[in-house]
């Protein structure tokens, strides 16, 4: 697997943020293959509330897109 991701986020008040986000990827059968492999590229946007600023847990709406469709995430907490 090769990926990479870029994620660029805005605070607009205290405790909420905007984002907006992009990545491409692959996956192999083998290292040898990655540099045949077709790219795959996804990107969305959302909002980040700070929930717990001591702890740093953040509640994440995110909508996200690629080729074969869309979908809405919910998610609590962040990688960083």
């Amino acid at each position: 697997m090769s990926a990479a991701q870029l994620e660029v986020r805005a605070p607009l008040k205290s405790f909420v943020s905007v984002v907006a986000f992009g990545g491409a990827g692959a996956t192999t059968p083998s290292v040898r293959a990655i540099p045949d492999a077709q790219l795959r590229f996804a990107g969305g946007a959302g909002i980040r509330l700070m929930l717990d600023r001591k702890e740093g847990l953040q509640l994440r709406l995110d909508y996200a897109f690629a080729k074969g469709g869309g979908g809405f995430y919910i998610a609590a907490g962040d990688a960083f």
